[in-house]
């Protein structure tokens, strides 16, 4: 039995969208000046589209609900105290009646990164052919505002959902997964401490595509693409110089379509990319993502 993981069929499902200049003016017009240009308002509850977007990936690889063996969800915002019973009512009113419930949050940002690790485990380890992955983020604007700290994006309400299987679907074959973790970031305020914010910033994103490199014994020459979240486009230049990959192989054209849709961002880019034909069979990419700015991750991807 192999135990090589492939990921496939990522949809999504975005609410409103608002132009950047429903925004406070000065946020409004930097981050338009990098690139942003609108972001989605989803209304609450999130479950109300679970069921659709899980039964159009099962429809679009063939799987059928049974054949589930988990589903991971992943979110950073808890959009409400009632997950646990949605994934229920999910698993319920969708078929998914062996499927394991499991659920991932403190990576914020980089929550797709470790939900793509413990798919490819599962698959690895227990037996498990087919992981969903799951993901939704609401934001609560009474308890977080609208725009990134330093103006790096605008969030944008967003669920997801994707197939992790051991039978590729058309889809990426999962590479080397690797985390880099600087728990003593937290304390680093880059307002108090820039050049110790920067420093510590770039060995953690350094380190994590170093150590993915490695892992799959290539080179940030052998990248197609960079896939990183969707941030402003002065913020993406200096991701792609720490990844080694020049900026014309970085994957940014979701930026001014999509905002930052929280820890999806690289997943909805893998449909993209094949939707515009951007990508070809044997391309490799390497996605990015930081999380709280002290969890840095690098996965590995090759289109099959």
């Amino acid at each position: 039995m192999s135990s090589r993981a492939f990921i496939s069929s990522v949809v999504h499902r975005h609410g409103t969208w608002h132009p950047i200049e429903d925004l406070a003016p000065d946020e409004a017009q930097h981050l338009r000046t990098f690139g942003l240009r609108r972001y989605s308002v989803l209304k609450p509850p999130a479950r109300d589209y679970y069921v659709e977007c899980v039964q159009q990936v099962l429809a679009q690889t063939g799987v059928e609900p049974a054949a589930v063996g988990a589903v991971v969800f992943f979110t950073s915002t808890f959009e409400s105290y009632t997950e646990y019973d949605d994934l229920a009512a999910l698993a319920h009113t969708a078929g998914l009646h062996n499927a394991l419930p499991l659920g991932l949050t403190l990576g914020q940002c980089t929550n797709y990164s470790t939900a793509l690790l413990t798919a490819q485990n599962l698959i690895a380890t227990s037996g498990i052919d087919n992981v969903l992955l799951l993901g939704a983020d609401i934001l609560d604007e009474r308890r977080a505002p609208r725009v990134l700290g330093g103006r790096l994006s605008v969030f944008s309400d967003c669920v997801a959902c994707g197939l992790v299987s051991r039978e590729d679907h058309d889809g990426y074959a999962l590479g080397a997964i690797r985390h880099h973790y600087l728990p003593r970031m937290h304390e680093i305020s880059p307002e108090r401490d820039i050049l110790g914010f920067l420093k510590g910033f770039s060995e953690g994103l350094k380190s994590a595509c170093k150590a993915t490199y490695e892992a799959e014994g290539i080179t940030a020459a052998e990248i197609d693409w960079l896939v990183p979240a969707n941030l402003n486009l002065q913020v993406l230049r200096n991701f792609a110089a720490l990844a080694g990959v020049p900026m014309e192989r970085t994957f940014t054209r979701n930026v001014e379509r999509m905002g930052h849709s929280f820890a999806y961002d690289q997943l909805i880019a893998l449909s993209t990319l094949v939707e515009e034909q951007a990508v070809r069979s044997a391309d490799r990419l390497l996605l990015i993502g930081i999380g709280g700015n002290y969890l840095f991750s690098a996965v590995a991807l090759t289109k099959t």
